[in-house]
């Protein structure tokens, strides 16, 4: 089994915003985003679709536990 360590520092941050509606929900998690350490952003353009986009870049750590 393989368990992800998610940053108490992004915990914390998405814990500051109270989740009482659709947009709070959505500062939460792009203040928790935000928060995590390492994050990159990595903005692009579609040359087909002609939109711009931005791709997040979180490091993670994978622990291996045995069961």
């Amino acid at each position: 089994m393989t368990k992800i360590h998610i940053p108490p520092e992004v915990i914390e941050a998405f814990q500051d915003i109270a989740l009482v509606g659709p947009l709070t929900a959505r500062a939460a998690i792009t203040a928790a985003l935000q928060a995590w350490p390492g994050m990159k952003q990595s903005p692009s353009w579609d040359l087909r679709t002609h939109e711009r986009r931005i791709e997040i870049i979180l490091p993670i750590i994978r622990t291996e536990t045995s069961t």
